[in-house]
């Protein structure tokens, strides 16, 4: 299987599964994207790639990260650092 088709078989298996859960139809879906039923459909069965803007407004109506659509892991920060108020490096913001 071709790499760029894996990857959109995972974010199709990972919206359909959340969709499932949330107890939603595919035409209910289809219907709060403002698309064609059947053009849902081919989104969710790798028949079309689907669109950042679809990706981004199907993230916020499952309630989940757009990370984990693309990924299937939770966001999380490599790094990161704790200051103390005092105890950081000075810094001449306006001069």
């Amino acid at each position: 299987m071709e790499k760029g088709l894996e990857v959109n078989r995972g974010i199709a298996d990972r919206i359909r599964e959340l969709r499932e859960i949330c107890d939603i139809s595919r035409e209910e879906m289809a219907k709060r994207l403002n698309l064609q039923p059947d053009v849902y459909q081919d989104y969710e069965e790798v028949r079309r790639h689907f669109p950042v803007s679809i990706l981004y407004e199907i993230s916020a109506m499952l309630h989940v990260d757009m990370t984990e659509l693309l990924t299937g892991t939770a966001p999380r920060l490599a790094n990161c650092s704790v200051v103390r108020k005092g105890e950081g490096i000075s810094v001449d913001r306006y001069k």
